[in-house]
């Protein structure tokens, strides 16, 4: 079975990158972001290079039935991608080409995720490779995942979002997702990566056993903090400092240099 992070690489190297949030936190270098092909959308497809005659057999099978497609916007659309050799996926696409596998968006939350539900009702927090539907209660008519976060924790959402947008990263203000749940089914989740703490000096201080982990691991690399006692304080907040800047990771304007 493979793992979660696997699928996630492969995605976001095909996302376009002038979706993605420059200062947010994904699971690969932001310099890969888009570096493999960026996709369009397309309705039927999973990774095929676009041609005029799957064009046309698209327009046929699928977007001559939309009432919110002409044919000239659907040319429109699609314009140049056979000259510029475009990768087209529906919005299962990306998953279908990653497994070789046949599936819909409401196959996936059927017969391949578990700890599922409405969005409302599930307390847990979002994590990396999650993946989010919107449809109704009895059938799910569009995928996507949680493939980033922003720095306050918010989740980032990677999904094809349509002929006019193609693979894009948004977030939850502008684009509202109704269920979600782990493909536990098709990956491993093993070394989850969930939402991320945004650890700052407020009254109390905060604490907690990941904090006192991180404390940890900073002294280990020779960030020192202090003793270990799972409080964010001030030699916390200045040896995570230290750390990014030696990095080279952003840093927010609250945080001490």
């Amino acid at each position: 079975m493979a793992n979660i992070h696997e699928f996630i690489r492969f995605a976001l190297t095909h996302v376009k990158k002038a979706s993605a949030p420059v200062d947010a936190i994904y699971p690969i270098p932001y310099e890969r972001i888009g570096s493999e092909g960026e996709w369009e959308c397309l309705e039927g497809t999973k990774g095929e290079i676009a041609t005029h005659e799957l064009l046309e057999e698209c327009w046929k099978n699928h977007y001559s039935k939309h009432i919110s497609y002409s044919r000239e916007q659907y040319k429109k659309a699609t314009e140049g991608w056979v000259e510029r050799q475009v990768m087209v996926g529906d919005c299962v696409g990306l998953l279908s080409k990653f497994l070789d596998l046949s599936t819909t968006a409401n196959g996936v939350f059927v017969k391949h995720c578990t700890q599922k539900g409405a969005i409302d009702d599930i307390n847990r927090p979002w994590v990396i490779g999650e993946a989010v539907f919107n449809g109704t209660s009895t059938k799910k008519a569009h995928i996507g995942w949680v493939f980033g976060f922003e720095h306050s924790g918010k989740p980032l959402f990677l999904h094809n979002r349509g002929l006019m947008y193609g693979c894009v990263i948004t977030r939850e203000s502008e684009y509202k997702w109704e269920y979600r749940g782990l493909m536990t089914k098709l990956f491993s989740y093993e070394e989850i990566i969930e939402v991320p703490s945004v650890l700052r000096i407020k009254t109390p201080l905060m604490r907690g056993d990941d904090i006192k982990a991180l404390q940890i691991a900073l002294n280990a690399l020779g960030y020192y903090c202090g003793v270990p006692d799972g409080i964010c304080g001030e030699h916390t907040i200045k040896a995570i400092a230290k750390f990014c800047k030696a990095h080279s990771f952003l840093l927010t304007d609250s945080t001490p240099k």
